[in-house]
């Protein structure tokens, strides 16, 4: 028994500083990079198709589509007017309505 009394004696201070954050294991902070890529909004109604195509499941095809709508029909008045864009349904707007602008 006071094999084991030492054992967790000496032991505890080890699981004890592990619990807490310090310098050397701190989680690091995003880059600026990493935030700007999160952050970015997207204005639908400026965007090129390269802009665009940084919102969540939108490739190349889909872009262009927003685009020629775009052209056809003047700026988008409210982002559920994407949805009479071929191709884009509720799902791509709940995904990317935080980062999209007009």
């Amino acid at each position: 028994m006071k094999k084991l009394v030492h054992t967790l004696t000496l032991a505890l201070p080890l699981i004890s500083a592990s619990l807490f954050v310090t310098p050397s294991n701190a989680i690091a902070e995003p880059s600026a990079d990493a935030v700007y890529q999160v952050s970015k909004m997207v204005n639908i109604n400026k965007a090129d198709v390269n802009e665009l195509m940084e919102l969540k499941g939108l490739g190349q095809n889909k872009a262009k589509r927003i685009i020629e709508y775009r052209q056809a029909n003047g700026p988008f008045k409210n982002i559920d007017q994407l949805l009479k864009v071929k191709g884009i349904g509720p799902s791509f707007i709940k995904k990317n309505k935080s980062l999209i602008t007009l």
